[in-house]
């Protein structure tokens, strides 16, 4: 009998706090040692803008303020530093690949696609992006576009999604995975292909109701990586 291998595990709630408190100090070791290209690299820079304001300074004197006061120093980085919630693609990337890493034993391999690549369009096609352009298509006509696709034994699509917290934009992304979902279920419900929905949360309840609301159509399934894996596993083991 063929080893049941174990699924790739990621605690991304763990990675996304990590993350965080590594753009803090990247933004405050910029602010020590004065070293503008790598500071504004790693700022929202409209926060700083509003900072000065708020301050009524300059540039060049919080910088001096930094340097001489180093608690300052660690408030303001911790201010104006990139939010790790607005960098979702990369840990939704790596949701993807380990899933990849996974599925491809099996003859499915998961393939990565630009923001741009395919959209799922409000009337049931799916659209490249020069049919929107051909066919002048606005994006309002579309939904967002599908993060992966889905080949080999299994065919389909992948909308992908990292939600931690709560709050509008961790609340969005359950939205817009239910918009999908919908349009699935209307257009494709006969299809051969599948809908995966991979969200890897804190947010139980939403994530529950969300599997409950689909559970009974055939070619949608919701899960975190861990269970998308497991699914394969079973069912090519």
């Amino acid at each position: 009998m063929k080893e049941r291998p174990e699924p790739i595990k990621l605690d991304f709630k763990n990675r996304r706090e990590n993350r965080q408190n590594n753009n803090y100090n990247i933004v405050y070791n910029s602010l020590q040692e004065n070293n503008k290209k790598i500071f504004f690299t790693n700022i929202n820079k409209n926060q700083f803008e509003r900072l000065l304001l708020f301050l009524k300074i300059t540039e060049e004197q919080l910088f001096e303020k930094c340097q001489n006061d180093d608690l300052f120093c660690k408030t303001t980085s911790m201010l104006i530093s990139k939010n790790a919630t607005r960098q979702s693609t990369m840990d939704e990337n790596e949701q993807l690949t380990i899933c990849n890493t996974t599925l491809q034993k099996y003859g499915i391999y998961i393939t990565i696609l630009s923001s741009t690549e395919l959209r799922p369009s409000k009337d049931g096609k799916i659209l490249t992006k020069n049919d929107m352009k051909t066919k002048c298509i606005q994006k309002d006509d579309c939904l967002k576009s599908f993060d992966a696709r889905i080949g080999g034994k299994i065919n389909g699509f992948i909308s992908s999604k990292i939600s931690f917290g709560k709050g509008g934009h961790q609340d969005n992304a359950f939205i817009e995975q239910d918009n999908y979902a919908n349009w699935w279920k209307t257009y494709k419900n006969n299809s051969d292909d599948i809908l995966v929905l991979l969200i890897d949360t804190d947010l139980e309840k939403q994530f529950k109701r969300l599997k409950l609301k689909y559970n009974n159509i055939k070619n949608i399934l919701v899960c975190n990586h861990v269970e998308f894996q497991e699914y394969i596993i079973e069912r090519f083991l």
